[in-house]
């Protein structure tokens, strides 16, 4: 069986187009682990919590928490994924936060459309005798490895792949916005699962290409940031490459902002590469990282409405709103949407790349108002045909 190994994104998304008939497999590697930025929890392997769960390996480490696969006691081989907060995450509101939203979530599982969120079995509080700490642990099913690994090792989604993925997650945002009235702010490929046997941190699994493609399931998963689409929320949410223009603006924002990143991740999976680069030419620009993200957002989706500029509470730092420009970075980008996609190797047709272009435009649009939700998305052509059938 031949492996396709990890070459520049361009040359592997060739190969995965090229081979896409052969039974080729991905060898798709976990991530390094992310450092602690608090004390995180004492947990060993052999370990039993609330009496039901032996800790059996870890999967990965958070910067509040750490992951470990878990076998449940007197329930032959099931096996989940515990999460385990950091001690203080139960004192700032991260815990309660979490667990209201994995409760609304599992209140709402008879909903068909719930299938997508990885959504939780079991929480409990866990005592650690020899500290006297309490450790707030979330008990939810397995998975294997997220998108990040996957596109890493692909280099890119192919067009079947893409749509699969793309009409998957638009499901779950459906289920969460609709049904549980809530908002993800965190989506980003780490955060959405395939679903299958969990990966070891540091370890290697191969997937067929052919599986991939035509029979893989996504979750989307780690609710840690949710937030209720209440018009009362905090102003500091998602990847900052993924942000929203209205979170950047300092705006109301509403369920539509998890849109957006929706949007700016499909062009990632799609081209591997990213859409936006706030940190880009830092030093030349004399930008920081907001101005220069604006002064893209402007070049390939603006230009920004003058209603949206006038509801910022930042439009002062950052337009002219007399004439509703950019004070700074107007002329460092040219480049259109529908450009960047042509620069990139994706075997697309001219009517796909039109229709990809088109499908990430209604995301992207710079308006929250006029920026699709996810239900018309899924009724956009670039997703015709596609399944949401789960395989876990």
């Amino acid at each position: 069986m031949l492996r396709l190994i990890r070459l520049t994104p361009s040359t592997s998304f060739r190969a995965f187009h090229s081979f896409k008939e052969a039974a080729v497999a991905l060898n798709i590697k976990r991530q390094s682990f992310v450092t602690p930025l608090s004390e995180p929890a004492v947990v060993s392997v052999g370990d039993v919590f609330a009496g039901k769960y032996t800790v059996a390996k870890l999967l990965g480490t958070g910067t509040r928490s750490s992951i470990w696969l878990v076998q449940a006691r007197n329930a032959g081989e099931a096996v989940y994924a515990m999460k385990v907060l950091a001690p203080n995450a139960i004192f700032n509101g991260e815990a309660i936060m979490e667990l209201d939203a994995l409760t609304t979530v599992s209140n709402k599982t008879s909903s068909p459309e719930s299938k997508h969120i990885c959504g939780m079995v079991d929480s409990f509080e866990h005592l650690d005798k020899a500290s006297g700490k309490k450790y707030r642990c979330f008990v939810t099913p397995a998975m294997g490895p997220n998108v990040s690994e996957i596109s890493k090792a692909t280099g890119g989604f192919s067009p079947t792949l893409h749509r699969r993925f793309c009409a998957q997650v638009l499901v779950a945002l459906r289920f969460l916005h609709e049904d549980c009235n809530l908002i993800h702010a965190d989506l980003k490929p780490d955060n959405i699962f395939l679903g299958g046997s969990p990966v070891e941190e540091g370890k290697t699994c191969s997937i067929s290409l052919n599986e991939l493609e035509e029979r893989s399931s996504f979750f989307l998963g780690d609710l840690g940031e949710a937030v209720g689409n209440d018009g009362d929320n905090p102003q500091e949410i998602q990847a900052i490459r993924l942000r929203a223009p209205e979170v950047i603006l300092g705006m109301p924002f509403d369920e539509k902002a998890d849109i957006f990143s929706f949007a700016a991740m499909a062009y990632e999976l799609a081209t591997a590469s990213h859409l936006f680069d706030p940190w880009w030419n830092k030093l030349a620009s004399g930008l920081d990282a907001p101005e220069t993200h604006l002064s893209q957002m402007d070049a390939l989706l603006g230009p920004f409405p003058h209603e949206l500029i006038r509801q910022s509470r930042s439009h002062n730092d950052y337009f002219d709103v007399e004439k509703g420009t950019l004070k700074k970075g107007r002329a460092l980008y040219s480049a259109t949407l529908k450009d960047l996609l042509l620069k990139t190797k994706a075997r697309l047709s001219t009517e796909e790349l039109t229709c990809l272009s088109d499908f990430l435009s209604k995301g992207l649009a710079l308006d929250p108002a006029k920026r699709w939700g996810a239900w018309q998305l899924l009724e956009h052509p670039w997703l015709e045909g596609c399944s949401t059938t789960v395989r876990r």
